[in-house]
């Protein structure tokens, strides 16, 4: 699996969430949009991804004995997982299994309480290859150096070119 280049613009500018899971960071971006949810994950070694799209919120959804028969209803549960996964976030669990990584996101006690139905979800992200000859995907080490290296070397490099000059 590689990362189109449209999910990777989108990503781009977003903020990385850290989550550390037994002594391990992991580093979190996301969007929830109207119609679809994208998730890219990295340890920094390797990279995640997940895009939630209709058809793969729907097959998701039958895990939890939810079925979802039409976009409008899709929606619903998109904004739910929306509110769960912000929620939930800082303590989802991390589970790590060939070739996926899958973030568990559960409601809290408090939330349980407030609520008749719960909602739990697992988003399964999908590693990405290490190599790519495709020039409109990225490869798990591409994200990492266009979304961890490139910004941290430009932040070196202006505070090493400025201090140069106070010398």
């Amino acid at each position: 699996m590689l990362l189109d280049t449209l999910h990777h613009k989108k990503l781009l500018n977003e903020a990385w969430i850290i989550r550390r899971v037994e002594n391990k960071a992991y580093y979190i971006k996301y969007i929830f949009e109207e119609n679809e949810y994208i998730i890219l994950t990295t340890d920094l070694c390797l990279v995640w991804f997940e895009h939630g799209d209709y058809k793969r919120i729907q097959q998701n959804a039958k895990v939890q004995n939810i079925d979802i028969e039409s976009k409008r209803e899709a929606a619903a549960v998109l904004a739910r997982l929306k509110q769960l996964f912000l929620e939930s976030l800082s303590r989802c669990s991390i589970q790590k299994e060939a070739g996926k990584l899958k973030l568990h996101c559960k409601s809290t006690v408090s939330q349980i309480q407030n609520r008749i139905n719960t909602l739990s979800w697992i988003f399964n992200c999908e590693l990405l290859d290490q190599e790519t000859s495709n020039n409109d995907a990225l490869s798990g080490p591409q994200v990492i150096y266009d979304h961890f290296i490139q910004p941290s070397q430009a932040i070196v490099n202006h505070f090493t070119e400025n201090m140069s000059g106070t010398l």
